[in-house]
């Protein structure tokens, strides 16, 4: 009986603890803060390359730009991380996000920021 309960407890333990995935070493995703905009930011009519801060272990291979919730840049290189606010509407709220996977596919996401746009 004592086996028994001691067969127990160790297979209780390794199953509350998770291991990464053969092959994965890293299951932890991106952790990703847009710096600019910020929050509530006007900006002119213009091209916008929103600026971030990406912690991770390992390296970034995709980001993904979401405005106004839709995925309007998909990408692995962040020289073409950038959108232009001409069609948007004026003086109306506006969100921005960015998603980033790992090597290893790991997917994080930014908060949304907020900003407006004046063209005039």
């Amino acid at each position: 009986m004592k086996r028994l309960a001691l067969v127990f407890i160790l297979f209780a333990g390794a199953c509350g603890h998770k291991a990464p995935p053969p092959g994965k070493p890293d299951v932890t995703p991106p952790e990703i803060v847009l710096t600019y905009p910020k929050n509530n930011d006007t900006l002119g009519v213009d091209t916008v390359r929103p600026e971030f801060e990406i912690k991770d272990k390992s390296p970034i291979k995709t980001y993904i730009l979401i405005l106004d919730g839709r995925n309007i840049v998909s990408t692995s290189d962040t020289d073409s991380l950038f959108f232009t606010t001409d069609s948007l509407v004026d003086s109306l709220p506006h969100t921005l996000s960015l998603r980033a996977s790992d090597v290893w596919d790991n997917w994080g996401v930014s908060p949304d920021v907020k900003f407006f746009v004046k063209k005039k």
